[in-house]
């Protein structure tokens, strides 16, 4: 087992990846498509499920939700700061 500075370590760390990545898909898509949104919650996914086959890594449900939260949040963050709509 990899040890971590605190608790909860490497799902921040997905968190705050994804967050940036949310950030950057509204601001390249100038909030004109959901659809990069979408993009980014499945490249969280497709991220987890490819850590099945790679050996030392796992696929967790729990890092999935960690990507998905952080570009749910940088994305709808940067909608509210914009006064965005779409």
């Amino acid at each position: 087992m990899q040890r971590t500075p605190f608790p909860g370590c490497d799902k921040a760390a997905h968190f705050i990846e994804y967050l940036v990545l949310g950030i950057a898909l509204r601001y390249w898509s100038g909030g004109r498509r959901a659809g990069h949104f979408f993009g980014g919650v499945l490249l969280g996914l497709a991220d987890e499920l490819h850590q099945r086959y790679i050996p030392g890594r796992e696929a967790s449900v729990w890092d999935f939700a960690a990507d998905a939260a952080g570009v749910t949040f940088g994305y709808f963050l940067v909608r509210k700061r914009r006064g965005d709509h779409g």
